[in-house]
């Protein structure tokens, strides 16, 4: 409950509400202006002679057909058109019994319906006083969803302007969606991938997919390109594929990866068009009327998805595996949350031009966004621990000599410093008479009594007995102390280490000098140790 209710999701929340009723101001207020300058949906005359606002009428209260008639003002300007838009239907426009508009679709992929199309009959001073007769015939043939909508009498550009004005916000989010993904596809193609990382590329093809369709669904590109027959194939095509690759890419963030989930996930998709071509091409029937199949089709798909991270999370706490959710839970919650809202709105009875989703376009925002930085975050940890492995020694936790390569190229110009090389006494006895765990005791200590003396990051084993030590003291007697405490600490855990120790002021000698000179003394050490212990060298 902890990762639902935090400031994180608060804000997200906020923020999601606030830029959603921005999207249904910026429509009312075009809608206000559209009403209070030019408004001509009231007054429109039924056959009966009933007196109506064509904002009320809908084909399926009217058996599939309505005819109507209005009479145009006295004055009509050369740039005036009659505007208005059309959801679903077929119509002919007659002023003065001449015909002066006909607009009909034909099948398209989806069926019948095609959703919303912008319409602009053309008028002249010619026509004042006309009247106006508009016959409008339902697509589909049970005659429901017909409509005719926000009729006004002005310049067709200043009307078409004014709900792209009221639009834009909703279209600008939906296609920053779809950018986000373009920017994740990017990123896979230039960022190293492993198989257990979360998969960019189902995340980045989800938000294409998903930006795609919520920037169609806003009605713009219709408004702009009159692109009517695409936009309504893209809906439905963008409608049934995004989920397959959102439960890829949820089934890539779970650590134990049943196949069985992916190969569900297909199998459902799959299953779903070749459903939805059989329904449309072989029963004929129309898919707006499906929806209680869509619905299901949902439903099973959001099933997947909670039983996947319902599996993962008993996994991890039967594994003990810690795992941070809080930004996914984030763009999760944030999405769930506006969906909720949007339900309340529409149950509400408010309805605007940005589409069926107001706010739940805000929460697709809000959670690729969030998804984006998530997986990023996560393949930059991992990037960050494959940087660090490479330039540690595994056993000791001292740097390798990777790592010493690149500290000597970035401190090369820095003096004084001290250089130790230092060659561990007896290692090859101890792996012979005690086993290479033993051995492998010995190395440890010798490494950690250096790096208690001089810091993880200038300790460097370079070999399976070998040690280069750096020291940035200000003089060579504090370098000197240095050296003897850590021959102290190793003297302390019972063990035994040739040091040869330089202290270097200038840039007199060279590197390969140093270390040379490092070298002689650490060997005339291991000479001593040699007789003095009376030990076989060959068997240390």
């Amino acid at each position: 409950m902890k990762e639902y209710i935090n400031p994180k999701n608060i804000i997200a929340f906020v923020l999601a509400v606030l830029i959603g009723f921005a999207m249904i101001f910026s429509n009312a207020i075009a809608e206000k202006v559209r009403q209070d300058t030019s408004d001509f949906s009231e007054g429109w005359e039924l056959k009966d002679g009933t007196i109506v606002d064509i904002d009320d009428l809908n084909t399926a209260d009217y058996d599939g057909t309505i005819v109507m008639t209005k009479q145009l003002p006295e004055r009509v300007g050369y740039d005036d058109s009659l505007c208005f838009i059309g959801f679903n239907i077929s119509f002919t426009v007659f002023v003065d019994g001449h015909l002066e508009y006909r607009y009909d679709q034909a099948d398209n992929l989806t069926g019948r319906g095609y959703g919303l199309a912008y319409h602009a009959v053309t008028l002249s001073p010619d026509n004042e006083n006309a009247t106006v007769k508009i016959v409008i015939n339902a697509a589909f043939e049970n005659g429901k969803s017909g409509r005719i909508r926000m009729m006004s009498l002005e310049n067709s550009r200043d009307y078409f302007a004014r709900l792209a004005r009221g639009q834009l916000l909703a279209y600008s989010i939906s296609i920053g969606v779809f950018i986000i993904g373009v920017i994740l596809l990017f990123l896979r193609l230039i960022l190293p991938h492993k198989k257990e990382q979360p998969s960019l590329t189902a995340l980045g093809i989800t938000a294409v997919i998903t930006g795609l369709w919520l920037a169609v669904d806003t009605g713009f590109l219709r408004l702009v390109a009159d692109l009517v027959i695409p936009s309504r194939i893209i809906d439905y095509v963008c409608m049934h594929t995004w989920l397959l690759p959102l439960m890829a890419y949820i089934y890539s963030i779970t650590k134990k990866r049943r196949k069985i989930f992916l190969i569900l996930a297909h199998a459902i998709v799959i299953s779903d068009i070749t459903i939805c071509l059989f329904m449309r091409y072989v029963l004929e029937l129309d898919l707006a009327h499906l929806t209680g199949y869509f619905v299901t089709y949902y439903l099973i798909c959001f099933g997947v998805i909670v039983v996947m991270l319902i599996e993962d999370h008993k996994y991890t706490i039967a594994q003990g595996i810690r795992k941070d959710h809080t930004i996914f839970m984030t763009g999760l919650s944030a999405l769930f949350f506006c969906a909720v809202v949007d339900i309340g709105v529409y149950l509400c009875g408010v309805r605007n031009m940005n589409g069926r989703g107001t706010f739940v376009r805000v929460g697709f925002y809000v959670f690729f966004l969030t998804m984006g930085i998530e997986t990023l975050r996560t393949l930059s940890q991992e990037r960050a621990v494959m940087k660090r492995d490479k330039y540690i020694d595994p056993l000791t936790g001292a740097r390798n000599r990777w790592a010493l390569d690149e500290f000597e190229v970035f401190y090369s110009d820095v003096h004084p410093y001290g250089y130790i090389m230092s060659d561990i006494n007896g290692l090859k006895a101890v792996n012979d008479t005690k086993g290479h765990d033993e051995g492998d005791e010995l190395i440890k200590d010798i490494a950690i009594s250096f790096m208690e003396v001089f810091g993880r990051d200038h300790v460097f084993r370079i070999g399976g007995d070998e040690f280069v030590v750096y020291s940035f003291a200000d003089d060579e007697d504090e370098f000197k102390s240095l050296v003897e405490e850590a021959g102290k600490n190793i003297e302390k855990r019972k063990r035994s280490a040739s040091i040869g120790a330089v202290f270097v002021t200038d840039n007199s000698l060279e590197r390969s000098a140093v270390r040379k000179n490092a070298e002689t003394l650490m060997y005339e050490e291991k000479e001593r140790y040699y007789s003095i212990s009376g030990n076989d060298r060959r068997r240390t």
